[in-house]
C-alpha cells in the first residue's frame, strides 16, 4: 500500500491474502468443516425436524437479514466517510447483496466488492483497502466489547479481559484510521464503531432467535458472546466469510457461557444459511437487472 499508509497494514493485508492456488484449497476445506460440523452438532443435539420451531427462523429470514443488509450498508458509508467520500444507500445496499453473493466463491470476493465500490466513489485502491483492514477491526473490537459486557454475569474474568481488549481495540484502530484517511475523521470514526456495536447486537439477535428455534433454552447474554465469532474469523481471511472458522470459534466459546459446544457450532450455521437462503434471490435479482441494463446499452 501507499499514500503514507502505516507499514503494519500493508503486512497484515499480505497475511491476509491467500495465494491464488490456495483459495480452492481453502474453500474446501471450509466447506468439509462446515458441513462436517453441522452434522456432528446435530447429532449431539439430538434434533429432528419435528423438534424445530419454525416461526424463529422465518423473523431471521425476513427481518433479520433485511437488518443485516441495513447495517453492512450502513458500515461501507461510514468507511466512505472516513475517507472523506460518499455512497448512496441505493449503491451501498447493492454492494453489500453483491459482496454477501461473492463470499462464496474461492476468493476474497465481499473486500473486492467493497474495494471497488470506494474506489469509484473517489478513494484511493490503497487507502479504500486500508479502511477494508482498519473496518475490520473495529468490527472486531466492537464484537469483544459486546460480548464482555454479555460475559460478565458468566464468568467475570472472561469478561472484563474481552471488555478491556475491545476498549483498546477500538483505540488502536482509531490510531490506524488516521493515516488511513489522510486526517482525524473523528465523527465518521465514531459513527463506523457506533455501526458495528449494532452490527455485533443483530447478530446476536440472530443467533438467539435460531437457539429458540432448535430448542435451545438461551438467555440474550449467551449468544451476545457467541456473536465475536464472526467478526473475529472473518478478521482471520483465511476462509471464505470465515466459512466454518466462525462455527468453530463459536462451539469453543459456548461452554463460556453454559451451552453445549453443539448448540454454538449449530446456530451459527443456521443463522448464515438462512441469511444466505434469503440473500440470494436478491443477488440473482440485481445481476439479471445489471445484465439487462448492459443489453439494453448494446
Amino acid at each position: 500500500m501507499s499514500d503514507g499508509l502505516p507499514p503494519a497494514l500493508t503486512r497484515l493485508a499480505r497475511l491476509r491474502t491467500l495465494p491464488p492456488r490456495w483459495r480452492s484449497v481453502a474453500l474446501f476445506v471450509a466447506a468439509v468443516l462446515f458441513v462436517g460440523g453441522v452434522v456432528i452438532s446435530l447429532r449431539e443435539l439430538d434434533l429432528a425436524v419435528d423438534d424445530v420451531l419454525w416461526w424463529p427462523l422465518v423473523v431471521v429470514a425476513l427481518a433479520g437479514t433485511p437488518a443485516t443488509i441495513a447495517a453492512n450498508a450502513a458500515e461501507l458509508r461510514a468507511m466512505a466517510r472516513c475517507l472523506g467520500v460518499s455512497i448512496g444507500w441505493a449503491a451501498s445496499v447493492r454492494t453489500v447483496v453483491v459482496a454477501t453473493a461473492a463470499n462464496i466463491l474461492p476468493l476474497p470476493g465481499a473486500a473486492l466488492v467493497r474495494l471497488h465500490a470506494l474506489h469509484a466513489a473517489g478513494a484511493s485502491l490503497a487507502r479504500s483497502g486500508g479502511v477494508n483492514l482498519v473496518a475490520a477491526g473495529v468490527w472486531v473490537a466492537a464484537a469483544l466489547v459486546v460480548a464482555g459486557i454479555a460475559a460478565l454475569g458468566h464468568s467475570l474474568a472472561v469478561g472484563l479481559v474481552a471488555l478491556a481488549g475491545g476498549v483498546v481495540g477500538v483505540g488502536v484502530c482509531a490510531v490506524l484510521m488516521r493515516p488511513v484517511a489522510g486526517r482525524w475523521p473523528v465523527r465518521p470514526y465514531a459513527g463506523l464503531v457506533v455501526v458495528e456495536v449494532a452490527t455485533t447486537v443483530l447478530h446476536a439477535a440472530r443467533l438467539w432467535l435460531v437457539l429458540i428455534a432448535i430448542g435451545v433454552p438461551v438467555s440474550f447474554t449467551q449468544p451476545a458472546v457467541l456473536a465475536a465469532s464472526a467478526p473475529v474469523a472473518a478478521a482471520a481471511g483465511v476462509f471464505p466469510s470465515g466459512l466454518g472458522l466462525a462455527e468453530l470459534i463459536s462451539a469453543l466459546l459456548s461452554p463460556v457461557v453454559a451451552l453445549p459446544a453443539a448448540a454454538g457450532f449449530a446456530s451459527t450455521a443456521v443463522a448464515r444459511i438462512v441469511g444466505l437462503v434469503a440473500t440470494a434471490p436478491l443477488a440473482v435479482a440485481l445481476g439479471v437487472r445489471d445484465h439487462l441494463g448492459a443489453v439494453r446499452e448494446t
